[in-house]
């Protein structure tokens, strides 16, 4: 098992027409034995030419006192989000960035949650939205194929969803919708 935490550094330019939003963040993993679980794919990614990941501090390894290797990366991408605009302008969109190891399954590598320093940065701010908070969670991802190799099972993976949740402030829908719309009934009616 390894533990993957997630430290939101910046969350930009969302872009409902395009479905989708740039992150930057803290990625670390813990884990014990000799499997590699840092070799991830992020699987909403949208432009994988775009994506930078770094190994953060002096880009080693670290063992931690009991044992465990520690290593850290910051990463920034675009990231996949199909804006549902039904309750607009009281919208709420939960965004998710999505991790898995495509060398291993899930029988041999599952990610699980690491909350201890899980959070979104305090100053971060989006002009127009609320920041709700953000979790972990692991899920099972069975693409259901075989990708067309007969000597292959199709497989699952482990995966780790980091969910950010962002809602419209309902001062937004009174400025922005309700207080036009009531100058104009005003000036319409004194006419």
């Amino acid at each position: 098992d390894v533990r993957v935490g997630v430290y939101l550094m910046n969350l930009y330019d969302l872009h409902m027409d395009e479905h989708s939003c740039y992150a930057d963040f803290y990625i670390w993993f813990k884990w014990k034995g000799e499997i590699d679980p840092t070799e991830i794919e992020f699987v909403n990614q949208v432009e994988k030419w775009s994506l930078t990941s770094a190994l953060s501090g002096d880009g080693s390894d670290s063992l931690l006192a009991d044992g465990t290797n520690y290593r850290i990366f910051l990463v920034e991408g675009r990231f996949f989000h199909s804006f549902m605009l039904s309750h607009f302008p009281l919208d709420r969109h939960s965004l998710t960035i999505q991790i898995e190891n495509p060398e291993y399954d899930s029988g041999e590598l599952v990610y699980l949650p690491d909350t201890a320093g899980a959070e979104i940065r305090k100053s971060l701010q989006l002009v127009g939205w609320e920041m709700q908070g953000s979790s972990l969670n692991t899920v099972e991802h069975d693409y259901g194929t075989n990708f067309g190799n007969p000597d292959e099972n199709a497989c699952t993976y482990s995966q780790l969803v980091y969910t950010i949740t962002l809602a419209r402030p309902i001062t937004y829908f009174l400025l922005k919708m309700m207080l036009p719309m009531v100058v104009v009934m005003l000036i319409s009616i004194g006419a």
